[in-house]
């Protein structure tokens, strides 16, 4: 019995070592079979990825140098003694510069020793003056140690200097030398095998390739030097795999990625390239890489993962013994920071809740504080000064808490404190201490002295301890981004969560909950605000408004509803409904014989962020068959000055598929009248801030309406004016000649069958 018991484990033992040695071979056989088929596209993604971490060292290099001009032009817009023009001879010593001079408006440039005249014939650089920061390759004269003009074939770089009143009066410009970047360019990987140039959107070559495998490349016999990439690819170059190059030559005008298989005449040996803009400028990376290069080393990574299956089958008690003590260490790790070398975001969630959960409600306040404008010092003194700042805050807010408090570093530049609750003005005491003693020590060191460190906080009493401790965060970050209540020691906000903002958050969240089924159900119904034509009195369009109905609280206000919509992105599916229910309301009228008149339909910011936002409007506009006249899309001016591009590439794509197209709420903002140059719109809208009293008695205000209907008017522009409100406003804008007006005084916005019987004389 016992040699059969013994005689069957040997025969389990081995059918068991059967299958551990058949498993190992087919895991090994389907990880070999898998990986060489993955083995080319893991080339393009290790390709992509060692592109795109070139391309960031490129874009963090130029930054880096935007950064300090942009620091120095600050100081001279704000006057200040500590940046002279000798000053900034020593600044182009410390930085990558050759040259750093002060150009003004009419071309004139100046280091204090030299000036040289008639700058405006390089418009890449004098584009600067219109608040641009620029980088170029344009190569720039200055004055030599021989008296005569050289020229710099480096990089030029310009930043604008704003004086008080936000106009650019001056800029700072700086040259580098030809070799700047050569580090960047030279780097090897895979042995050299990787090289890569910068380019520019003509194809020229910017920068070109450095190392040790390049040079031995390009000095080849077989090899044609050229200054341009589309005459190397002519010339030394047979295209793969379908690639053309008209197809590159669009990707590259267009600063688009591309990834292009390739192989040299000179060698034969199968390349991949991958082109990839760049932040700034015009600028473009094209890297290439040998196909052995990386062949070799995915096969490498190949290898490994066999002979790791083959050690996690055979080792696999020990492998374990090892992972649990990984484990131990890594959740040891896990619970310390390590920056701050303090409690890790972990180990305060898991403390601070238990403290709160122990606790009675308003036993403890939770903060959220952030340093402002942390990403400068970063960008300034680098991260290694960065991380002595986090730590150095971290610690004097330890100073301050008791035993029973806590403090973590969240992410970042965020720190999380839980305090033992205290009234208002107590936490704003215990900040004031907090600041007093980070400015004391930042004072200690004369280098610190014109440094600002500034905070800004949030608090949140903790009132409910039944909520999750992400939710009191959020409450807490709520409160320090809202406007501040109080400033303390000039150098740090502070905002409290309070009974309002719970209102609101809970609005909203209903709100949410609501927001699908009452679209599906039309309770946002489009009202209709008439508009007049000032020559013949006549009604001449409308502006489609939207109210919601709420089946439970009836009408809720579009100030409530519209600025959440917009946070959330569900303002996109509104602003689609709008405009079919406005071309429902066209097509009833054209097929009731009336003759109809345009109606403009507000277009939200959020639309913008899609290159291909007007699909879904011109597929309405035909699936109605309502001519594109009739249909006006308005933009509001505060867009316009926030994404100026957004908005200029969005007038053009309007007025491309037929629609009007008209700026909102002109005048609301920091508008100028030499804004409206650049504009391509059909209609400007004044806004009602222009009207600030009921009898237009102000002359200023006569002045300024007049002007901007005039230049409007010779500029080919369409008027309309919001807010008309009494006669003395509509006498106002017909004496200057404004087209159309809009407000109470004709009509406030009505529904479609109170506007038809206005309008129309009768229900359609």
């Amino acid at each position: 019995m016992n040699k059969f018991s013994s005689n069957n484990f040997t025969k389990l033992f081995l059918v068991f070592l059967s299958i551990v040695i058949a498993s190992v071979i087919i895991i090994c056989d389907i990880g070999i079979n898998s990986l060489e088929k993955g083995i080319k596209l893991e080339n393009k993604k290790y390709v992509d990825e060692l592109t795109k971490s070139v391309a960031d060292s490129f874009n963090k290099r130029i930054e880096n140098n935007i950064n300090a001009l942009e620091i120095i032009a600050m100081e001279i817009g704000k006057g200040s003694q500590r940046v002279d023009l000798e000053s900034l001879n020593k600044s182009s010593e410390i930085m990558e510069y050759e040259h750093i001079y002060i150009l003004y408006p009419n071309g004139m440039l100046t280091n204090g020793d030299i000036e040289i005249p008639l700058y405006e014939d390089l418009p890449e650089i004098m584009e600067v003056f219109e608040g641009k920061n620029i980088i170029t390759r344009e190569s720039m004269k200055h004055l030599g140690n021989d008296g005569n003009y050289e020229v710099n074939n480096g990089f030029t770089f310009a930043v604008p200097v704003y004086d008080g009143n936000g106009q650019v009066v001056k800029a700072v410009v700086a040259c580098t030398n030809a070799d700047w970047n050569k580090d960047l360019s030279s780097q090897s990987y895979f042995d050299g095998a990787v090289y890569f140039h910068i380019i520019d959107t003509k194809g020229n070559y910017v920068i070109q390739a450095n190392n040790a495998y390049s040079q031995e490349l390009f000095e080849s016999d077989k090899f044609k030097i050229y200054s341009n990439i589309y005459e190397v690819i002519e010339n030394n170059v047979i295209l793969r795999d379908g690639f053309t190059l008209e197809d590159y030559k669009r990707a590259v005008e267009q600063k688009e990625k591309y990834v292009l298989s390739f192989c040299f005449r000179a060698d034969n040996l199968p390349r991949l390239a991958e082109l990839y803009p760049l932040e700034y400028g015009d600028l473009l990376l094209n890297l290439s890489v040998a196909g052995n290069a990386t062949t070799l080393h995915m096969t490498n990574i190949m290898q490994t993962i066999v002979i790791l299956n083959i050690v996690i089958v055979a080792f696999f008690v020990l492998l374990s013994l090892v992972l649990f003590l990984v484990y131990k260490n890594s959740r040891s790790m896990a619970l310390e920071d390590s920056i701050t070398k303090g409690y890790s975001n972990l180990r305060f969630q898991i403390e601070a809740k238990e403290k709160i959960e122990k606790s009675p409600a308003d036993t403890y306040a939770f903060l959220s504080v952030n340093i402002d404008r942390f990403k400068i010092i970063n960008d300034m003194f680098g991260t290694e000064k960065g991380d002595e700042t986090l730590k150095f805050v971290h610690d004097k807010i330890k100073q301050h808490l008791k035993n029973e408090e806590l403090i973590c570093r969240s992410s970042s530049d965020n720190f999380d404190v839980l305090i033992k609750n205290r009234t208002d003005s107590e936490i704003l005491k215990f900040l004031s201490e907090i600041v007093e003693d980070i400015v004391k020590v930042l004072n200690e060191k004369p280098e610190n002295k014109n440094y600002l460190l500034s905070l800004s906080v949030g608090v949140y009493h903790i009132d409910d301890t039944s909520i999750p401790i992400v939710n009191i965060r959020d409450r807490a970050i709520i409160a320090r981004k809202k406007n501040s209540d109080y400033i303390v020691k000039h150098i740090c906000s502070c905002g409290f969560y309070s009974d309002e903002e719970r209102e609101r958050l809970r609005e909203e969240k209903e709100m949410e909950n609501k927001m699908e089924s009452a679209l599906i159900n039309n309770e946002f119904v489009v009202y209709l605000q008439p508009k007049v034509n000032f020559k013949d009195g006549k009604f001449a369009g409308a502006e489609a408004l939207v109210r919601w109905f709420d089946k439970d609280k009836g009408m809720i206000p579009p100030d409530k509803f519209i600025s959440f919509f917009e946070k959330n992105g569900f303002i996109n599916k509104l602003d689609i409904y709008v405009f079919e229910q406005t071309c429902k309301y066209i097509r009833k009228w054209i097929d009731a014989g009336v003759e109809p008149v345009p109606v403009s339909i507000n277009l939200s910011r959020a639309h913008l962020e899609n290159k291909d936002f007007l699909k879904p409007y011109v597929e309405i506009q035909k699936k109605y068959n309502i001519p594109s006249k009739l249909l006006e899309l308005e933009l509001t001016e505060n867009l316009l000055l926030e994404n100026p591009k957004e908005v200029m590439d969005a007038i053009k794509k309007i007025h491309q598929a037929g629609f009007l197209c008209s700026l909102d709420d002109f005048g609301s903002g920091y508008s100028s009248l030499n804004i409206l140059k650049d504009l391509d719109v059909d209609i400007i809208k004044l806004d009602r801030a222009f009207f600030r009293s009921p009898d237009v008695v102000e002359p200023k205000e006569k002045i300024i309406v007049g002007e901007v209907v005039s230049m409007a008017r010779q500029l080919g522009m369409m008027t309309v004016s919001e807010g008309v409100e009494t006669e003395a406003h509509v006498n106002f804008l017909k004496e200057i000649d404004c087209d159309k007006g809009q407000g109470y005084f004709f009509s406030r916005p009505i529904s479609e069958e109170d506007f038809e019987v206005l309008v129309y004389g009768r229900k359609l």
